[in-house]
C-alpha cells in the first residue's frame, strides 16, 4: 500500500535516533526488502545505517508473494521499467557515436540516474542478503504474503516493539514507533507526535489516508495531507464529509472505506498466520514473556 503524499508529510516529525545508550533491549522488526530497495542491495550501506541499533534484537522480515490487489501496480512498474531500459540503451548507443566528451558526460550522468531509478529486486540480491544474515546470526523470517502484514501482526501480538521501514503505512496501521532510513542514517517517528499535533485519533488517521488516496486510487481531488487532516478533524469521518456535501467524493463501491481499513488491522486471533511454517521457530527469541 501507499498513501499519497504521506511520506513527505511525515518528514516534519522525524527525529534523531539514540538506541545505543539504553539499558532497554528493544525487539525491532525490519522490513528487509524496504532496506534492500533503499540501498539498492548494498549490504555494507544497509548495516552502516543500522549501526545505532545493532545492539538490539533484530528480526528481518521478507516479502512473500504479492497479493492479487497489487498485480496491476506490479505490471505498471514492469512497463515503466521497460521504457527506462530502452532509454538507457539509446543513451549507451549515443556514447558509441562521434560526439564531444561534454555531451558524453551528460549521457553518462543520465544513464547512471536511470539505472539507479530502475533498479529491481532479484532472487540473487535476496539470497545474498539472507546468506549474510545467516553468517552474522541475525534472525529472519519470510511472509507468505507481504512483510507489512507480518510486521503489523507481530507488533500487536507483542513480538516486536518497533518497526523499521521506509513505508509510512505502518503509522496508518497504528504502529507507535517507526524507524525510517533517511539517506545514510536512521530517524524515528512517533505516532503520538502526529496524533497530538493534529488532534485526531488512530481511526481518524486511517480515514485521512483513504481521503488522500491509497494504491494510486483517489476518491477526491485533494492532493494535500494537511487538507485531508483538517477535514477529518472538523467533520470526524469521511461519511460525515459526504453527508455534509463538503467536497466531491467518489467511492468505488459501498463498503470501500471499511474494506480498506481492514487491510490496516492486525490478525489478533492468528498473529503468525502469514509466517512461513518453517520460519516460526526463529520467533522464539521474540516471543512475549508470560506474566
Amino acid at each position: 500500500m501507499g498513501v499519497y503524499g504521506f511520506y513527505n508529510y511525515t518528514k516534519q516529525f522525524q527525529r534523531a535516533v539514540d538506541y545505543t545508550n539504553t539499558s532497554i533491549q528493544f525487539r525491532i522488526g525490519i522490513d528487509a526488502l524496504s532496506l534492500l530497495y533503499k540501498y539498492r542491495g548494498n549490504i555494507s550501506k544497509i548495516f552502516e545505517c543500522l549501526k545505532p541499533i545493532l545492539n538490539h534484537n533484530l528480526l528481518f522480515v521478507f516479502d512473500g508473494k504479492a497479493p492479487e490487489s497489487k498485480m496491476n501496480e506490479i505490471e505498471k512498474r514492469k512497463k515503466s521499467n521497460s521504457v527506462i531500459q530502452e532509454k538507457i540503451e539509446n543513451f549507451k548507443n549515443w556514447l558509441k557515436s562521434d560526439i564531444c566528451e561534454e555531451t558524453k558526460d551528460m549521457f553518462r550522468k543520465q544513464i547512471k540516474e536511470l539505472e539507479y531509478d530502475s533498479w529491481t529486486m532479484s532472487n540473487e540480491v535476496r539470497n545474498e542478503f539472507k546468506d549474510y544474515l545467516i553468517s552474522k546470526n541475525y534472525s529472519f523470517i519470510k511472509s507468505i504474503q507481504e512483510a507489512d502484514a507480518v510486521l503489523i501482526d507481530l507488533y500487536y501480538a507483542n513480538y516486536i516493539d518497533v518497526v523499521l521501514s521506509s513505508d509510512m503505512d505502518f503509522l496508518i496501521a497504528g504502529i507507535d514507533y517507526l524507524l525510517v532510513p533517511v539517506k545514510d542514517v536512521l530517524k524515528e517517528i512517533l505516532l503520538e507526535d502526529i496524533l497530538n499535533e493534529e488532534e485526531i485519533n488512530k481511526e481518524q488517521l486511517k480515514e485521512v489516508a483513504i481521503l488522500c488516496g491509497i494504491d494510486s486510487l483517489r476518491i477526491t481531488v485533494i492532493d494535500d495531507v494537511s487538507h485531508s487532516i483538517q477535514l477529518i478533524r472538523h467533520y470526524g469521518s469521511i461519511e460525515s464529509i459526504i453527508n455534509h456535501n463538503v467536497i466531491d467524493i467518489t467511492l468505488p463501491y459501498d463498503t470501500y472505506i471499511s474494506d480498506i481499513k481492514q487491510r490496516f488491522y492486525p490478525n489478533r486471533l492468528e498473529p503468525l498466520k502469514n509466517v512461513k511454517l518453517e520460519h516460526k521457530i526463529y520467533l522464539e527469541a521474540f516471543k512475549p514473556k508470560e506474566s
